[in-house]
């Protein structure tokens, strides 16, 4: 069954195993001093996919804290203000005025799953802010997303059940 033209949350409704091959789209960043930096990544996103989770993992000298913010956009943004007037890709995540939707104590990795946000980026870009509260020195830090795209057609027994297999 075509189901290319559906909106987004008539999509929100299939079963998870329609979704196909899960991707990592991220970046890694590497730079000294505190403060903020934003990074893009190479790829840019579908038209429409759906968010598993997410990844972020980094090492600091003497680092006590970050903080990490996901953004989409077309282009690295230029200051702060720019970063966040670019679309979420965790709607709810977060204040909407604060730069910092995830924060890490110790510089803990963490990877997410199962989140299942259904998202339309457009073939924009994965824009992420990271910014280390503490710490002195040389940073790198590995960040990302977990992806699926949307299937344009699935078949007919996922709506007539399994019975229609026998």
């Amino acid at each position: 069954m075509d189901i290319s033209r559906w909106p987004l949350d008539k999509m929100e409704q299939l079963p998870d195993f329609v979704f196909g091959r899960k991707y990592f789209i991220g970046t890694i960043s590497g730079k000294d001093g505190t403060g903020a930096e934003f990074v893009v990544s190479d790829e840019k996103l579908p038209n429409r996919m759906v968010v598993w989770g997410f990844y972020c993992t980094g090492r600091q000298e003497a680092m006590t804290s970050w903080e990490i913010t996901y953004r989409m956009g077309p282009l690295m943004p230029y200051n702060g203000t720019s970063f966040m007037k670019l679309p979420r890709v965790f709607q709810g995540l977060g204040h909407p005025s604060f730069m910092n939707e995830i924060w890490s104590q110790n510089g803990n990795p963490m990877f997410v799953m199962g989140l299942r946000q259904f998202v339309e980026p457009q073939g924009k870009r994965l824009v992420i802010a990271l910014t280390t509260n503490d710490g002195t020195g040389y940073r790198e830090f590995s960040m990302g997303i977990v992806i699926s795209t949307l299937p344009r057609e699935v078949p007919d027994w996922v709506f007539s059940g399994l019975a229609g297999l026998r």
